[in-house]
């Protein structure tokens, strides 16, 4: 399209805007059908700019795919490493963890079975209500925080991440309507595809759709 192609069809939807704010609100059968008139204009002047700006778009939308895939070729081992070492930090950390676990309960087991000795000793020493307090601290120890090597340009915190193993089992409020398939009833069966969707899950209503011929 030439430059002066483009300056008509920037007129032309000027002077249609202008138009239609002189219309204003459609109270009269002559308003009624100078806004259909205008509405019949607005739909060619639309498509044609539709037309003027689809083969723009096209080459546009080329160029970015062409760039999206040289971009992910580029990105695409670095990401497989970072998978690599983010896992192999993943274990590591998890290995700290386990040994802590595992430290701790050592170290409680011991300190009950010391409690459970000195218990012993002040039950004998006739001391009960010493023992019965001794018993019940007895296992309380202060287990150290599991912690990785911190790294410099680097920082890490735990959050809770989930994954859905049984979706028939979510609470609704947790389900995503498929819209594109209610729409689909709800063209083919109007008035009555609440009944079939759901009773009182949805509101069918018609609106007007214009086309220009």
């Amino acid at each position: 399209m030439t430059k002066k192609e483009t300056d008509a069809l920037a007129l032309k939807r000027r002077e249609l805007v202008r138009t239609a704010v002189d219309i204003g609100v459609v109270t009269t059968r002559p308003k009624y059908e100078a806004a259909g008139n205008l509405l019949v204009i607005a739909k060619e002047l639309g498509k044609n700019i539709r037309a003027y700006f689809k083969p723009l778009k096209a080459a546009a939308k080329a160029a970015h795919s062409a760039l999206c895939d040289r971009e992910k070729e580029e990105l695409e081992p670095i990401l497989e490493a970072q998978s690599l070492l983010t896992r192999g930090m993943d274990d590591f950390e998890e290995k700290i963890r386990r040994e802590a676990e595992e430290q701790e309960a050592l170290a409680r087991k011991a300190a009950e079975e010391a409690a459970i000795d000195r218990a012993e000793k002040l039950e004998a020493a006739g001391m009960h209500e010493e023992a019965e307090i001794t018993l019940e601290r007895g296992g309380q120890v202060v287990a150290p925080p599991a912690e990785a090597p911190k790294v410099n340009g680097l920082s890490s915190h735990r959050k809770w991440d989930f994954e859905i193993i049984d979706e028939e089992k979510l609470e609704r409020a947790y389900t995503v309507p498929d819209v594109v398939k209610i729409r689909r009833i709800v063209t083919a069966h109007g008035q009555d595809a609440p009944a079939m969707i759901g009773k009182g899950s949805i509101r069918v209503f018609q609106k007007t759709v214009r086309a220009a011929r």
